[in-house]
């Protein structure tokens, strides 16, 4: 049991790195010339929606290990 929760804190530790990435590489270099005017704010709305969700799911995953 031990051995899988390290796991899925490895696995979540790794989507939270690649989405704080995102947000820096996305909106300041793949969408810094997009033609599109809504394309930066629709991104921080996907990015807002991903890390609540992100959050949601490294806090029910909480337990005392004490």
């Amino acid at each position: 049991m031990k051995k899988r929760q390290q796991r899925g804190r490895a696995i979540w530790l790794a989507a939270m790195a690649i989405t704080v990435l995102a947000g820096v590489a996305v909106p300041y270099g793949v969408l810094s010339d997009s033609p599109m005017i809504m394309a930066v704010p629709l991104f921080w709305l996907l990015f807002g929606v991903v890390v609540i969700g992100l959050i949601v799911i490294g806090v029910t995953r909480w337990s005392d290990e004490a």
